[in-house]
């Protein structure tokens, strides 16, 4: 089965570069029209203030996403492996991640859920002991998405823990 949420990063990844093309529009009308004038008429913000809220609004729009954990996340297990590739989408340049465990190998999985994030912590056997992979954010898959990767590592899995 394949699984990956390509078309919601890429809706978000237009969203911010369509938000980003509207800031600066916003900063030059500021700087080249009356509409600073208009705005303090109607509102009573200054110019500076103005400036300020739309800023400040757009980066918080990015932190969100990056508390978030926001990440492209691709899982496959077509073949004799179960593949999972994974990158956080900030700005700032994330590490992309690419894990491959033998089917045979596969442990169990772990889900955890915060107020924001949500994430799936996997576990591989070799011989007698028990390995950890970081935990991977799974907070950008669709409710389906989740549910048809849960649903297929559940046929791997010799154990399963789901916390909240």
């Amino acid at each position: 089965m394949k699984i990956d949420n390509e078309t919601t990063i890429y809706s978000i990844h237009n969203f911010k570069l369509i938000l980003a093309i509207v800031v600066i529009i916003y900063l030059i009308l500021m700087l080249v029209s009356p509409l600073p004038d208009f705005i303090e008429k109607h509102t009573g913000i200054t110019a500076g203030w103005a400036i300020g809220i739309v800023i400040m609004a757009y980066i918080l729009f990015f932190a969100y996403f990056i508390l978030k954990g926001t990440a492209y996340f691709s899982y496959n297990d077509d073949g004799a492996k179960i593949i999972i590739r994974t990158f956080r989408i900030n700005t700032l340049g994330s590490k992309k991640l690419s894990i491959e465990i033998n089917k045979g190998e596969f442990h169990k999985y772990q889900v955890n859920k915060g107020r924001l994030k949500e994430e799936i912590t996997l576990f591989v056997r070799k011989g007698t002991k028990i390995s950890k992979y970081p935990p991977l954010s799974i907070v950008s898959l669709t409710r389906e998405q989740k549910k048809a990767l849960l649903d297929t590592l559940d046929k791997w899995v010799e154990t399963k823990e789901k916390t909240n």
